[in-house]
């Protein structure tokens, strides 16, 4: 009902933290590795924006970069914390000056270069989507001109890419060996004529397989566990005689075997899954359907759909600390 703000919840006693306190809300945030750091894109007014830093062990909070008739957003931390990817685009969505950009601003010893170091990586001309590191480094983002997936490698400048038409982001393996990713094909014309299937990638060959075995399902926001061993994502069938209005819970193997449904609220839409590190609980936010003037509300949930508990009411993108 208002701007966004950042929050931490203890999970022993659901009590919530307040981090930000910004006049606009923040727009995005990431995390760092070690939980020490935590980046957030903010607008100063209508024609700026700005990126700071939470220092969570010094209790500090840093404007790192300044972005003048410009929309800084989406920033995201290298694994080894060597660089802060970022979008910039016009600050009026209306503006078609320039198009939705992915830049790299490299940080030394802990701390972040001038804005002025920073290099744009996509194509100027090329609109593009939010960017997202493999855990070995391997920048990611969707080129929404080319339809597929870039992916950068910043020390070698490398490149592969992967087709996607879609452009959602996917999830990387814990060893960044494959890529996983929802692609949607519609087939009719009709409100359900479609089918939305995860694919795999394999990096750096780039060869391809269908993990979604059946074909009348809309699969979709796929996010590895730590261990690589399992994915959790969306699943809702499309077919007359399954349908249900809410993306449900679900997890396979790593390679698309022994699926499980974990939650079984056809009226609520789940998604924004975040696995804990160590694996046992995931993190979600769940939607009414059937009253979409409901809030969203961010559960955890154990992997045999056990012990769901709600801490939020009116949240979402949630996010562990390590």
């Amino acid at each position: 009902d208002g701007p966004a703000d950042l929050y931490a919840v203890d999970l022993d006693d659901t009590s919530a933290v307040r981090l930000t306190e910004q006049p606009n809300g923040i727009l995005s945030f990431d995390i760092s590795a070690s939980g020490r750091q935590i980046f957030y894109s903010t607008r100063i007014s209508t024609q700026n924006s700005a990126v700071f830093r939470i220092d969570r062990l010094h209790d500090t909070v840093t404007q790192i970069m300044g972005c003048t008739n410009v929309l800084c957003d989406f920033p995201r931390l290298s694994p080894l914390g060597d660089y802060l990817a970022y979008t910039r685009a016009p600050s009026n969505p209306k503006s078609e000056t320039f198009p939705q950009q992915v830049w790299l601003l490299p940080i030394i010893d802990g701390e972040p270069l001038a804005e002025s170091q920073a290099r744009l990586v996509s194509d100027p001309l090329h609109s593009v989507g939010v960017p997202f590191w493999s855990p070995n480094g391997l920048l990611t983002f969707h080129d929404k001109d080319l339809q597929q997936f870039v992916v950068l490698d910043p020390q070698s400048g490398e490149l592969s890419y992967f087709p996607n038409e879609t452009g959602e982001a996917g999830t990387w393996s814990p060893d960044s060996s494959n890529f996983i990713v929802h692609e949607v094909d519609f087939w009719g014309e009709g409100p359900l004529d479609y089918t939305s299937h995860l694919w795999r990638f394999e990096y750096p060959s780039t060869l391809s397989s269908n993990l979604s075995l059946d074909p009348t399902v809309e699969d979709v926001t796929p996010a590895y566990s730590p261990d690589g061993k399992l994915i959790a994502f969306g699943r809702r069938y499309l077919d007359p005689n399954r349908f249900i209005i809410g993306s449900q819970i679900w997890t396979i193997g790593a390679d698309g075997s022994f699926p499980q449904q974990i939650t079984d609220n056809p009226d609520y839409n789940h998604a924004d899954f975040a696995w804990k590190p160590d694996g046992r609980q995931l993190a979600f936010v769940r939607h009414k359907q059937t009253s979409l003037s409901d809030p969203p509300e961010i559960w955890i949930i154990l992997l045999d759909g056990s012990d769901a508990i709600r801490l939020v009411i009116g949240g979402y993108a949630p996010a562990w600390i390590p």
